[in-house]
């Protein structure tokens, strides 16, 4: 029989932000190994997106937009490791949202974020803040009231 282990709710934000700094830390690192290798992402048409009903031909249902969903299978197919990691981050993000907040999720952001990454050598210039705080910018867009 399996026991259930209850977390308080600093040592949940704990795990969190270490499972965040190892994960922000994989994508980097992912990054660095694809540099120039990585397909340009490709961006969300802005019209609203239509769904075929069932009396459509199949010319106009190939012609039909692609629906949020494809973009994600489209980023499994072509980088199917960093849309993977970058998942887990927006999983990460939406637990902090019900755990601490926009502001707790703010504060473990730049707290995560300002750790040098230390593959990569040291941070004089800031740009490993920058680069970490890009990819949970866009890993946590639309979750609660974060804007990316």
């Amino acid at each position: 029989m399996s026991q259930c282990v209850y977390y308080s709710d600093v040592d949940a934000l704990h795990i969190l932000e270490s499972a965040l700094s190892d994960l922000l830390a994989s994508v980097v690192a992912y990054d660095c190994d694809h540099a120039g290798s990585l397909p340009k992402p490709r961006s969300v048409p802005d019209h609203t997106f239509e769904r075929p009903d069932e009396s459509m031909d199949l010319t106009r249902l190939l012609k039909t937009p692609p629906t949020p969903a494809d973009w994600l299978i489209n980023g499994l197919s072509e980088q199917p490791i960093r849309t993977a990691l970058t998942n887990a981050i927006r999983r990460i993000g939406k637990t902090l949202w019900k755990l601490v907040g926009l502001d707790g999720m703010i504060a473990v952001a730049e707290r995560v974020c300002n750790r040098p990454l230390a593959f990569l050598g040291h941070d004089q210039d800031g740009s490993d803040f920058s680069r970490q705080m890009a990819i949970v910018d866009s890993a946590w867009d639309g979750i609660g009231d974060w804007m990316g």
